[in-house]
């Protein structure tokens, strides 16, 4: 044969790859509020407003009266992809356990400003930290277009409610005294197990600055071997560790010299109290409470009168009912964000200067409905994600959204700089290290302002990526809602 060759077999170095549609696109059945020309809500709304009659005379290209025509019913700006879903917010969030080798990330600040400039550069004005009703929930928005019902809102630390983290972090420890209970349980199982592990190490540190538990440790040294069968001991053992967790507990608020609001509730807890048990879930649960950094001067000084108020009790069930009643209402936000919110802390203060404490229960509802609306819970965020392409269009943006990660080259080379490093570390007289050392300073403030010259570069690139998508955005809500 003319044509005989030997095969010859070689690899596909590269394959063709269909650019549009791609197997990455979002597949249109899964996505039904992407409509395509002619089919968005403002086509189809004004072709069920023109009737059978405008349908043909449109179809025949005579416009209808009192009709714009079809060439504004699909627009250059119209967008068929929603640039933000619920996944990519990436919540729930696990949190890092350290904070090394975490990428840099746009500041809230810097998000919303961003944000804030696509809505202006659209046309719309938006009310900014406001809450709108969806259903039966508040939702609190950071800007929104009442005209068009289009805004958005930034989910950080300061507004996560229920179910923004994952685990055990998600879920804020009950203070309720069965619960205060089971935690001292733990605590003394602990200490025993500690001892029954290495009795010369337990209460080692301790014994060395605390005179009490100096003798726990010497009584348990002394008399635990004279208890006799294993199971005695161990007895014993139970109650002298129970003795010290609960006394050392007490002895802290004794010798504690601070004056605030929390030492003189527990101080007043001591004094009401005789059951050491009864006295150590009540301090446990007065510290939960007592998280007050955000309070100002004069509404702590409101708080530290309740408590003067509560120290007053004629006998130990009075102090119980009006204590439990400080403490339950407390409770309601106890969270650093929620505590720095103003109109909380005077809401909170109002409610404790009746001192019938009776009606704090009745207004408690008032609290709840204001943690609600400062607070976004993961249920939410869902209900805002299936309210698009409806009533409301509200893009879901979180500050964990790998759009706020900014990237940038922190390695500076300065071989000058460098040699003067080496320069100076070999100088022994002083003088000239020391001119040195001037030089190297002189450099390092060129190495910071390049260092900063790069970060605002990939803070601005990142931000005008991050404005685009919201435009992108508020062009598909519009194109949904036949605006």
């Amino acid at each position: 044969m003319k044509n005989n060759r030997l095969l010859k077999v070689t690899p596909l170095v590269k394959a063709y790859r269909p650019k549009y549609p791609s197997f990455s696109d979002p597949n249109p059945l899964d996505h039904p509020e992407s409509r395509p020309y002619p089919f968005t809500l403002k086509m189809l709304h004004r072709l069920s407003a023109a009737g059978f009659l405008g349908t043909v005379m449109f179809s025949c290209g005579v416009q209808a009266p009192n009709y714009k025509g079809a060439s504004d019913s699909k627009t250059s700006q119209d967008s068929l992809i929603n640039p933000f879903p619920i996944s990519a917010t990436n919540l729930p969030y696990q949190p890092a356990m350290f904070g090394t080798g975490l990428p840099s990330r746009l500041s809230s600040r810097e998000v919303v400003e961003v944000l804030n400039e696509a809505f202006t550069a659209e046309g719309l004005h938006v009310v900014k930290d406001t809450s709108i009703k969806i259903g039966d929930q508040f939702i609190p928005v950071s800007a929104y277009s009442p005209e068009t019902k289009i805004g958005y809102i930034l989910m950080n630390s300061s507004n996560h409610g229920d179910g923004m983290i994952k685990g055990k972090y998600g879920v804020e420890e009950s203070n309720s005294v069965k619960t205060r209970k089971k935690d001292l349980k733990f605590q003394i199982e602990r200490s025993i197990k500690s001892y029954n592990s290495d009795p010369i190490k337990f209460l080692s540190w301790q014994a060395g600055k605390d005179e009490y538990a100096a003798s726990i440790k010497t009584e348990l040294k002394l008399n635990l071997p004279l208890q006799g069968s294993e199971k005695k001991q161990q007895k014993y053992l139970k109650k002298k560790v129970t003795e010290y967790v609960l006394q050392s507990r007490i002895n802290r608020v004794i010798n504690n010299e601070q004056d605030n609001v929390r030492i003189k509730w527990e101080r007043s807890a001591v004094t009401h109290q005789n059951d050491k048990e009864d006295v150590y879930v009540t301090l446990s649960r007065i510290g939960s409470a007592c998280n007050l950094h955000s309070f100002k001067p004069d509404q702590l000084n409101k708080l530290e009168e309740v408590v003067l108020r509560i120290d007053k009790a004629t006998n130990r069930k009075a102090w119980l009912k009006h204590s439990n009643a400080l403490i339950e209402l407390l409770e309601v936000g106890n969270t650093n964000r929620i505590r720095g919110n103003t109109k909380y802390r005077e809401l909170l203060i109002d409610i404790v200067s009746n001192p019938d404490y009776t009606t704090w229960e009745e207004r408690c509802h008032e609290i709840r409905e204001l943690v609600d609306i400062v607070q976004l819970s993961y249920e939410e965020l869902e209900s805002i994600a299936d309210n698009c392409d409806k009533e409301y269009h509200i893009a879901p943006f979180s500050i964990r959204d790998d759009r706020t990660v900014y990237r940038m080259d922190y390695q500076y080379d300065n071989e000058e700089m460098s040699a003067l490093m080496k320069k100076a570390r070999a100088e022994t007289d002083m003088t000239k290290k020391a001119k040195l050392n001037a030089e190297l300073a002189a450099l390092r403030v060129v190495a910071n302002s390049e260092m900063d010259k790069r970060r605002n570069e990939a803070i601005r690139a990142q931000s005008l990526r991050l404005q685009e998508d919201m435009k992108g955005y508020i062009r598909w809500a519009k194109s949904q809602i036949g605006y």
